[in-house]
């Protein structure tokens, strides 16, 4: 299972949501990925599953990811997904 090292709290309250996400709904073998591959580039994510993805994102967190937004955000790995929603969840100071 993709499972992370020296991850803080607040890492480990995103990941595990998105890796159920992506195990129960995109039905990936977690056991073949660590954090860190590329989901694009080994073909087990593909643009409906992107789509997917971001709409559980949105739900999950309750946060609104713009669509013109979506063209520069690099969501290819678990360790980019969950910093990116990791920055959108931390309060703007």
């Amino acid at each position: 299972m993709a499972v992370s090292k020296d991850r803080s709290h607040g890492a480990e309250r995103v990941e595990g949501p998105v890796l159920r996400f992506l195990q129960d709904a995109l039905l990936l073998d977690l056991a073949t990925i660590d954090v860190e591959t590329d989901l694009f580039d080994r073909e087990l994510i593909d643009s409906f599953g992107y789509v997917a993805l971001v709409a559980f994102l949105e739900r999950e967190f309750a946060i609104h990811i713009p669509d013109e937004e979506l063209a520069n955000v690099r969501l290819r790995s678990v360790a980019s997904i969950v910093a990116f929603i990791e920055a959108r969840l931390k309060p703007v100071r």
